[in-house]
């Protein structure tokens, strides 16, 4: 989870006109003086927060016809800036264009293309700040038609309770949640003989 530091950096760096985000995280965002849409809220908050000039609810963008003009959008054109781990100095700012995206689906279900696999559910672990979990969890999935669950942040509780609620068929996970799933001793139950592990490094 970036700190309001990192943020901030990001934010200026992007050139950022607007934030998605979160009920919890407004503080986070409250003095970037940016207008925020709010996921998981069902009411804006009462009083201002901090520099925030306007608040929407993301189920009042979608309560339209669901009309819209793709035929500005081209493949080399930017999809998203996502940032890298800054672990050899500064962050950078890595572009993702449409065209990237639409070779990560090819790629990624190739497989399912192949075995003819539908109507899988995901559960999405790894953080969408990342290429990994923005694209081959939640966007190519959504793209094949697959459900995608996802989880604010990793708890290997509400893991094993979340794959029996959704019947997940798909877990993407890096080794180290592999091991905590193996010394819980999820695979006594018989719902996880359905769900297929895959590695992310």
């Amino acid at each position: 989870m970036y700190t309001v530091s990192e943020l901030s950096k990001q934010v200026q760096d992007s050139t950022s006109k607007l934030i998605i985000t979160v009920e919890e995280l407004l503080p986070k965002v409250k003095d970037f003086g940016l207008p925020v849409v709010l996921l998981n809220a069902s009411e804006k908050p009462g009083s201002p927060i901090g520099k925030i000039p306007s608040i929407t609810l993301f189920s009042e963008l979608v309560n339209n016809d669901g009309s819209v003009n793709f035929n500005k959008i081209k493949q080399d054109d930017v999809a998203a800036l996502l940032y890298s781990s800054g672990t050899t100095g500064t962050s950078i700012g890595v572009v993702l264009t449409h065209r990237n995206f639409i070779a990560a689906s090819l790629m990624v279900t190739a497989d399912q293309e192949f075995t003819g696999e539908t109507h899988n559910v995901f559960l999405c672990l790894l953080p969408m700040f990342h290429v990994f979990g923005l694209s081959v969890i939640m966007y190519v999935q959504l793209q094949r038609g697959n459900a995608v669950v996802s989880m604010s942040k990793f708890d290997l509780e509400m893991v094993l309770r979340t794959v029996e609620k959704y019947r997940i068929t798909q877990l993407w996970v890096v080794p180290p949640i592999i091991l905590g799933l193996a010394k819980s001793g999820f695979g006594e139950k018989w719902v996880w003989r359905k769900v297929t592990l895959k590695n992310a490094f």
